[in-house]
């Protein structure tokens, strides 16, 4: 396999993989830009832990395992299990809240089966745990 990745200034990450024997080649392209959460996302975010914090109930954060019978499941198991082991080893108070919260809302959506929320909920997990790595 011969691997290529680019990375640009605007956080563009190119990958390009092609495999000699045959001639296939595949090539995907990451934009952290649209994986980023908008500014009500975050607010609602921030008030969600805010609540939690202080005591309080995340409302919309499921009390239970109902978001492994959504149809979309099974595609996002290996995300939620990422985000479990990445908040099992947080060592920054904030950042785990964070994280918390972005793993509710995905929960969250996916126990509703709201496609659109799950995708929404997805990008905010996915950019939260790409800057975790970086």
């Amino acid at each position: 396999l011969e691997v290529t990745f680019t990375y640009d200034v605007n956080g563009i990450l190119e990958v390009q993989v092609l495999v000699p024997l045959t001639g296939k080649e595949v090539v995907r392209r990451i934009d952290r830009q649209k994986l980023r959460m908008s500014d009500a996302e975050k607010r609602q975010a921030t008030e969600r832990v805010e609540r939690w914090h202080a005591g309080g109930a995340m409302t919309d954060a499921p009390k239970d395992e109902s978001w492994r019978t959504s149809s979309q499941a099974r595609k996002m198991e290996p995300l939620i299990a990422d985000a479990e082991r990445k908040l099992s080893q947080a060592s920054d108070a904030a950042q785990a809240e964070r994280l918390r919260a972005a793993l509710d809302g995905l929960k969250s959506a996916l126990s509703r089966d709201d496609a659109a929320a799950v995708r929404t909920a997805e990008d905010a997990l996915t950019d939260m745990l790409f800057d975790l790595d970086v």
